[in-house]
């Protein structure tokens, strides 16, 4: 029997809804669920109602669901990030089930190599990596003292974590002002000063305003968090009772600045810009086209523009699969389902690059395509995080497939641990396989003991009936499939599958099957023999994909992996590794600026005093040589040839 997976969606927390994980986790009873019923709806018709709890958790002592699954997700319901936890003998609140030792998937990463950190600075989860102290995932607190909290973080790829950006509030500690970088005096206010006037003048300049000895502000920026000394600030402000710094000025209180983008924010960068010159009314973008082409990539804009008419519509539907992989099954549709071809650049929620589909309303020869998303780093900003159980059941519906081949077999069989009988078999045989799920049929060349094998590995039970064309077979035997000799019988094999997807082989096989039987007593037409194997000690299988049936002959697929081979091949000269050899990379501080025209100041000066210097010899030796020019082409003018 196959297992079939019941999700019960149990919490939903959205990124910048000012609600923190912990406390929503914590709440008693449902919420935002007023029919009691969201637990069982669609993802994405749950993230579309906000933020979520299922009074399902109270019930954690006995509960429905025999795991937990923490995922990331886009508003659609892709999952980007899922790590499974075995909650069995532990209790609701999250240091009690959401620990290391209780993971036993991840989508990202290895579980051995993982660890769960529960309110570290201002996160309120992380998931790292245990071996470097980098992160998978993480979750920022909610109620920090701007908005735009939860932040959710996860890692953009899966065998590489990543450093969490900074996420800071409030009074920050006393700090070292030369553990800072870029640290500048700005204001010095001996009557007013206070952590908002600071913030005021650092704003948009810096990461951090530090103040000093209560009347001096500097804005300054981090590079390694600095260590806090809270035993060298102890004075507050002139005329208030918050801290400003202490007796010297190497110390003061550093205060955090949001400024125009919150900490961790990505910005949104081009990532295809396309022209299309001939009619077309269907364009296809792969991955593979994206540059930077080292994956993967994510977008959240779209622009298409008809540089003929404003009046085209498309359509935009995209899959997690390269395009030469994607069937019409694994594209999903925006639930905004036409948009216009004018220029506007449309918010897209984000999607991970496989193959985008662009489908114009008519055919256009003069049209601009632009895919923007957030711009290359370790990291992704997500804007949703699911919290789900999940419970096994097994499933006893079965749906058939039959098919026939013809194997050889060689066969020794011992009667009552005395008599050997040997015979080589041909026989044509009936392949009948049941499955919980959808089966797939390929038509091939197969080893019959490899696909035995495979089934048992599978969890499969395989039963296989043999009427033979000898009337004296025994009953009660014990047979070791081995054989020269040869009968010619109907063989009947009946697989049941416990896996999720099955797959059913036709095809002319030849194989040496070995099978053991008991009898006691004298041979019969039939010989039944069973084989199975054990299912509780294997995992589940997280992949929901089933590939589509493809029949292909040789050179098709010939054509196929040279249209692949040809798809991801790059031009060597086109890299961003390439180009960044060639260029420079550009440095807006104010600090990287002033010390670059200083520097063009001084060489300019340098050469100019250089040739002031040798002005005078310069402008002598130039008039010779015009002197010199001159008399010498006036002589040969005037010079007539002797004859």
């Amino acid at each position: 029997m196959a297992a079939t997976v019941v999700f019960s969606t149990l919490m939903v927390l959205l990124a910048g809804s000012d609600r923190d994980f912990g406390d929503l986790w914590n709440v008693i009873g449902g919420e935002n669920d007023p029919s009691a019923n969201k637990h069982s709806l669609p993802i994405p018709d749950v993230i579309a109602g906000g933020n979520f709890r299922s009074a399902l958790v109270d019930t954690w002592e006995s509960p429905t669901f025999d795991t937990v699954s923490v995922s990331g997700l886009n508003m659609e319901g892709d999952v980007f990030l899922e790590v499974e936890y075995n909650i069995s003998g532990t209790f609701q609140n999250l240091s009690s089930w959401m620990t290391q030792t209780n993971i036993i998937y991840s989508t990202h990463g290895e579980v051995t190599d993982m660890n769960v950190t529960l309110s570290d600075s201002n996160f309120r989860v992380l998931v790292e990596q245990q071996s470097t102290g980098q992160v998978w995932f993480t979750t920022t607190f909610g109620s920090l003292s701007y908005s735009g909290m939860p932040r959710i973080f996860v890692a953009r790829r899966k065998n590489v974590p990543f450093l969490p950006p900074v996420v800071l509030d409030g009074n920050l500690g006393c700090w070292l002002r030369i553990d800072l970088v870029n640290c500048n005096l700005w204001l010095t206010d001996t009557t007013n000063m206070s952590p908002a006037k600071c913030t005021d003048t650092c704003w948009n300049i810096s990461e951090i305003a530090l103040i000093v000895t209560q009347s001096r502000c500097y804005c300054a920026d981090i590079d390694i968090y600095p260590a806090d000394h809270p035993t060298m600030c102890g004075k507050n402000c002139p005329n208030t009772v918050e801290p400003c710094g202490g007796v010297t000025s190497d110390y003061g209180n550093a205060y955090h600045i949001q400024g125009p983008k919150l900490p961790g924010q990505l910005d949104i960068v081009d990532l295809y810009s396309q022209r299309f010159l001939t009619p077309i009314n269907v364009i296809s973008v792969d991955e593979v086209d994206i540059v930077p082409n080292v994956g993967p990539h994510f977008i959240n804009c779209v622009s298409v523009e008809d540089e003929i008419s404003s009046n085209v519509t498309f359509t935009f539907q995209y899959s997690n699969m390269a395009c030469a992989l994607a069937s019409p099954t694994d594209s999903h549709a925006l639930e905004q389902p036409t948009f216009y071809a004018d220029g506007s650049v449309y918010t897209l929620p984000l999607i991970k690059m496989g193959c985008i589909t662009i489908s114009l309303s008519s055919a256009v020869s003069d049209v601009l395509v632009t895919l923007g998303g957030p711009e290359d780093a370790d990291y992704i900003e997500l804007p949703v995080v699911v919290v789900s159980g999940k419970q096994y059941k097994q499933d006893t519906s079965t749906t058939s497939t039959s098919t026939t081949s013809t194997t050889t077999t060689t066969s020794t069989t011992t009667v009552n641990d005395s008599a050997t009988v040997a015979a080589s078999t041909t026989s044509t045989s009936q392949f009948s396989s049941s499955s919980a799920t959808n089966t797939t049929t390929v038509s091939t060349a197969t080893d019959v003991t490899s696909t035995i094998s495979t089934l048992q590995s599978a969890s499969t039970i395989l039963t296989i009936t043999t009427p033979t064309s000898d009337p004296t077979t025994p009953d009660p035997i014990t047979s070791d499939l081995t054989t020269p000799g040869s009968t010619t019988s109907a063989s009947t094999f009946s697989i049941t599958s416990a896996t999720p997807n099955t797959t059913t082989e036709t095809g002319n096989s030849t194989s040496a099957l070995t099978t053991t039987s008991t009898s006691n007593t004298t041979p019969s037409t039939d010989t039944t023999t069973t084989v199975s194997s054990n299912t509780s000690n294997m995992c589940a299988c997280a992949c929901t994909y089933t590939l589509p049936q493809v029949n292909m002959t040789t050179q098709q697929m010939q054509e196929r992996i040279y249209e692949l081979q040809k798809k991801l091949s790059v031009n060597v000269s086109e890299l961003s590794s390439t180009i960044r050899k060639l260029t420079s990379a550009k440095d807006s501080r104010p600090s990287a600026v002033s010390i670059g025209v200083l520097g063009i100041i001084v060489l300019a000066v340098m050469l100019g005093l250089i040739l002031f210097i040798d002005s005078s010899l310069l402008l002598r030796d130039l008039k010779a040589l015009y002197n010199n020019i001159k008399n010498g082409l006036f002589s040969k003018r005037q010079t007539s040839p002797q004859t």
